[in-house]
């Protein structure tokens, strides 16, 4: 998976970031582009996912998710910037 994660990074920040994001806490597609700058705790190494994104009848539709939170640890890798 690193090499994928590299390979992704390499053609875009964005995408190698994602990737990584999704392996490491193991949220959805949905759930991590609910994500907003007020449910990331740097400080305690938290994410709290409480939204999802979901597409009806061609529309963005943001609903509410059972909250769950992802602890961060210290030997969770995080992505060379």
């Amino acid at each position: 998976m690193a090499k994928v994660i590299a390979e992704a990074r390499a053609r875009s920040t964005a995408l190698g970031l994602y990737l990584w994001l999704v392996v490491v806490t193991g949220v959805r597609r949905g759930e991590l582009c609910g994500l907003q700058i007020g449910d990331v705790d740097l400080d305690r190494g938290l994410v709290h996912v409480a939204f999802n994104y979901v597409v009806r009848g061609g529309q963005r539709v943001r609903k509410d998710t059972r909250p769950t939170r992802i602890a961060g640890s210290p030997s969770t890798p995080t992505p060379a910037r």
